[in-house]
């Protein structure tokens, strides 16, 4: 079985959008819809904060709501994981390559 290569960068002119790398590299999954609607409605919902796709392909999705921005971190880093997991699940190794992150 071969390895799923999952890479995102961050370059110069995207250091302000503090989620771009991670953008980069899970936006092409997300055409593999028999994947992603594994995912719990919940966390694709907050995945849709990062890829807007996601409600126009499926508008009834939840969205969390918080004034804590700890928590809303936390709901997005779980969906984030939430998604790689599902990917992971369909029996494949993932690798992921996040460059220049600083």
């Amino acid at each position: 079985d071969r390895a799923l290569i999952l890479s995102g960068a961050s370059y110069p002119s995207t250091q302000a959008m503090l989620y771009q790398p991670l953008i980069e590299m899970l936006r092409p999954l997300l055409q593999q819809v028999d994947i992603v609607q594994k995912v719990a409605a919940v966390w694709l919902g907050e995945a849709a904060r990062l890829f807007p796709e996601l409600r126009a392909w499926r508008p009834e999705l939840p969205l969390l709501q918080t004034e804590n921005h700890d928590a809303a971190r936390s709901h997005l880093f779980e969906a984030l994981c939430q998604l790689i997991a599902a990917f992971a699940g369909a029996a494949r190794s993932i690798i992921l390559c996040l460059d220049d992150l600083h």
